[in-house]
């Protein structure tokens, strides 16, 4: 009996100590392991909505970008503006009517050419140039049916402060206008803002009511509008800018980005007393 053990063990241990595993090869005609169309199916899915997930991260990362630059725009626009006040202790006027007459000539014709001199080294904004440089908002498209003869402008002044009529006092930064023949004369002083730091002056160019906006304006506006747009698509393209909100600089230099909601329709007392100067909400001109 040992001996036949001993017999088997030698028999056993004669081969090599391992052999190499084999993996055994398919018959002829049987098809080897692939997809089956479910996991195909699954496999896409998957691969759409990771490119999804890719291109809605690069769409946010491009808009914040053009946002930012936006919102350096318009903080140089508040350092020449807080420069014109520091020189003349007082707030350039929207229009200036009487600047041909020579009326407060350091005003120039508009707010625009009052406070370029402060970003120009003295040269004031041509008609052809108001959209370039720092007065290009990237995230503005001008329209194609935009009346070819106007300019179509990326930033406004809060020169009215909410609503105004002819029997009404501005309560913005343009001026105590006196009417449309008038003009805007004389300017706001600086000691006239009772909070810098809540009052808004110098945003995108937005006239707005109603969640009605209108674009394109050289004055940052909460105005009594038709139900319409002036030029169809303008609430879309506005809200589009920058996502629903609107870049703005404050008197005291720092940028915001409210959202338009809270600009042209919402009532609150926080949000009405952020256009008018003596930082009370004004309610009664809601319904002018």
């Amino acid at each position: 009996m040992i001996l036949r053990v001993l017999l088997y063990a030698q028999a056993q241990c004669s081969g090599p100590f391992w052999r190499p595993a084999r993996h055994p090869i398919p018959p002829e005609g049987i098809p080897r392991r692939a997809f089956t169309l479910v996991e195909l199916l699954a496999v896409t899915a998957i691969v759409g909505i990771l490119a999804m997930l890719i291109l809605g991260a690069f769409v946010g990362a491009r808009r914040k970008a053009l946002q930012a630059r936006c919102a350096s725009n318009l903080r140089q626009l508040g350092v020449a503006l807080n420069q014109f006040v520091g020189d003349h202790g007082e707030y350039p006027l929207a229009l200036n009517l009487g600047w041909t007459k020579g009326q407060f000539q350091h005003h120039g014709g508009t707010w625009i050419s009052g406070i370029q001199e402060n970003l120009s080294g003295g040269t004031r904004q041509s008609r052809d140039s108001l959209n370039k440089g720092v007065w290009d908002c990237p995230s503005a498209a001008k329209p194609a049916d935009w009346p070819q003869k106007t300019v179509y402008r990326h930033y406004g002044y809060n020169g009215n402060g909410l609503g105004m009529t002819l029997d009404q006092a501005s309560l913005g930064l343009g001026g105590r206008f006196a009417g449309f023949g008038a003009g805007y004369a004389p300017p706001v002083k600086s000691g006239d803002v009772i909070s810098p730091s809540d009052c808004m002056a110098i945003g995108d160019g937005f006239h707005g009511w109603n969640g009605v906006i209108q674009d394109g304006r050289h004055l940052l506006w909460r105005w009594n509008l038709p139900t319409t747009d002036q030029i169809p698509g303008s609430t879309s393209r506005s809200r589009k800018r920058h996502g629903g909100r609107a870049n703005v600089v404050f008197c005291d230099g720092h940028v915001e980005a409210p959202l338009l909601d809270s600009l042209f329709v919402e009532t609150s007392d926080a949000s009405l007393r952020r256009w008018n100067r003596d930082g009370q909400p004004h309610r009664e001109r809601l319904n002018p």
